[in-house]
């Protein structure tokens, strides 16, 4: 049986490749986990299968209030409907340490967004 650990890094890889990671249910979004060259850092991102999709989710988030993850400010250029920095200067030394605050983050982040889209339905 694989261990949660294996589990999420293998839906990391996935989603590296452009996969969905998590999301259950029959959504036309999927959560994403990025790594931010620039500041270090990994993201969780909520992402819409197209930019039509993506726009329509992010008024659907904007017009509810919900504002527990950072929404962006505007689809236009954006690839993200919203972004959750995960990790703060990730101290690559202690794997398992970041590996770990990855999977508790990036769990309740897809915890919180099916939540949202339950409550909120099309």
């Amino acid at each position: 049986m694989e261990s949660f650990h294996d589990t999420m890094m293998e839906e990391a890889a996935n989603a590296a490749r452009g996969g969905a990671l998590g999301l259950s249910g029959h959504y036309r979004v999927y959560a994403g986990l990025v790594f931010i060259h620039e500041s270090c850092q990994f993201e969780a991102w909520l992402f819409g299968v197209n930019k039509q999709v993506q726009k329509q989710y992010w008024q659907r988030i904007k017009d509810s209030g919900w504002n527990q993850y950072p929404l962006v400010a505007t689809t236009q250029g954006e690839d993200a409907i919203l972004k959750h920095a995960l990790t703060e200067n990730p101290n690559f030394d202690d794997m398992d340490a970041v590996t770990e605050q990855i999977e508790i983050g990036v769990v309740k982040f897809i915890e919180d967004v099916e939540r949202f889209l339950k409550a909120y339905p099309d």
